[in-house]
């Protein structure tokens, strides 16, 4: 059997005021910095890279990379080998997707 402490209830009573709390900033405003706006421009203009092609049932892996090669250049894609005769295909470049 586990016995409970029993918590004492505090009240607050009348003649309790609050402190005064200093609410001033203690920082001062930034400065603009010009280079922040157009980093900012640039993140927003970067391009997604496309979602990895997943391909099942693979028997012979050497093929299959060498059929890629045909159609694209070998810097544009990377493969990785999975469990259960799969590989992972990712595009670097968007229009290697396509």
């Amino acid at each position: 059997m586990v016995r409970r402490v029993k918590r004492k209830k505090t009240y607050k009573t009348q003649t309790q005021q609050r402190e005064n709390v200093n609410l001033q900033k203690r920082y001062n405003p930034l400065t603009k910095d010009e280079n922040l706006s157009t980093n900012s421009v640039e993140a927003k203009m970067s391009i997604a890279k496309p979602h990895p092609t997943f391909v099942y049932g693979v028997v012979n892996l050497p093929q299959i990379i060498q059929y890629l090669q045909n159609i694209v250049e070998i810097e544009q894609y990377t493969t990785r080998s999975m469990a259960n005769n799969t590989i992972k295909i990712n595009c670097t470049i968007p229009n290697t997707y396509r």
